[in-house]
């Protein structure tokens, strides 16, 4: 098999804004996006499709007009709620309509809990997803899946390390939602999943404590 190479690109399109509402404690965001881009090649160039959380497509001509809102409020005793939700409309995309991001946040001190779709952008270990070609559990190429995630987020010291040992990560169950698209790529009279369950997990160490030696060794 062989595939025509992209030629020229000619252009890409871009525009967007986000509005903030914020109070003592709690913040409101809005956002509008809009991209598009266009080539003369059998392909889009890879990326302007790579890393963009499944939100893009191989054909040259596509684009999409977006919408999100997101709301984050600090409650007392060390809890916090998020929410959000991302729409857009697309063109020469998987589907006309996408429900990119829905989701609801419950946070106490260093644990989470998050049920939905949300953008978790290379976790657990965090790298530019602009530059990278690669993610070690996590990666921002498919869209996101609907899960129920608990998760730390963030490095804890391990009590009695003296902060020399700290440890994150995360454990999450869902679905998956492309029973449509499964449906019409397989060829007729090839089998093919539907509504198949989703597990990711990771666990992840820390060695090291800045405060008295400015190296540190991850592993997991």
């Amino acid at each position: 098999m062989t595939y025509k190479c992209i030629s020229t690109w000619l252009a890409m399109l871009c525009l967007g804004g986000t509005m903030h509402a914020q109070t003592a404690d709690s913040i409101l965001t809005y956002r509008v996006e809009a991209s598009g881009n266009v080539s003369n090649g059998t392909y889009a160039p890879l990326w302007l499709s790579s890393n963009r959380y499944g939100l893009s497509s191989v054909e040259p001509n596509s684009g999409y007009v977006r919408a999100g809102i997101n709301f984050d409020k600090e409650l007392r005793h060390n809890w916090q709620i998020q929410a959000g939700l991302d729409v857009a409309a697309t063109a020469n995309q998987t589907a006309d309509f996408v429900i990119q991001q829905a989701f609801a946040d419950f946070s106490w001190k260093f644990l989470r809990l998050s049920v939905g779709s949300k953008e978790r952008p290379g976790f657990p270990l965090t790298k530019n997803e602009r530059l990278s070609s690669g993610m070690m559990v996590e990666g921002a190429n498919a869209r996101p899946v609907p899960q129920v995630r608990g998760e730390i987020a963030e490095y804890v010291a391990i009590p009695g390390t003296k902060g020399w040992l700290s440890l994150k990560g995360h454990l999450a169950y869902g679905m998956f939602t492309d029973n449509g698209w499964q449906e019409s790529f397989v060829s007729a009279g090839n089998t093919y999943g539907k509504n198949i369950y989703y597990h990711s997990k990771s666990l992840m160490f820390r060695i090291g404590n800045r405060k008295k030696l400015p190296a540190e060794f991850e592993f997991g």
